[in-house]
Order: structure tokens, then C-alpha cells, then sequence
């Protein structure tokens, strides 16, 4: 089933902005961090699933900051 664009902005609206903000802090951080080399993959894995992150979503985040760092090195 897909969720069309404007119920998904409705249930976003519902979180908490400071909340949103330091979720995404804490994303930038992790992404950042993977890309310059900080930490490992596992460690970045861990990170995105205490994020929320699950199934193929992991996958696809996992695989694209992999081709990520992949063009930066």
C-alpha cells in the first residue's frame, strides 16, 4: 500500500519539530561520520536501526551510503 504524499506530511506534522530536529542531527552525524570513515559498517547499521531504521529500508540506506563512500575514496 502506498502512502500518498499528503498523509505522510500529516503524520510528520504530528512528531515533535525538536524531536524531528535531533533525529535528523543524529542522522547527519552518522552519515557523516560512515562517509569520512569513523566508523564501520556495522557500527553504522547499529546506528540506523536505533534510528528506526528496519528491513529493506536498512538495506537501501546501508547500500547507498556504501556507493557513497564508494565515489569518495
Amino acid at each position: 500500500m502506498l502512502i500518498q504524499p499528503v498523509a505522510r506530511d500529516r503524520s510528520v506534522n504530528r512528531f515533535d519539530p525538536a524531536y524531528l530536529a535531533q533525529w535528523r542531527a543524529y542522522y547527519r552525524s552518522i552519515t557523516e561520520r560512515y562517509l569520512s570513515g569513523a566508523i564501520s559498517r556495522e557500527e553504522a547499521h547499529n546506528a540506523l536501526v536505533s534510528l528506526g531504521f528496519r528491513d529493506a529500508a536498512l538495506k537501501v540506506e546501508l547500500f547507498e551510503l556504501d556507493q557513497a563512500r564508494a565515489r569518495k575514496t
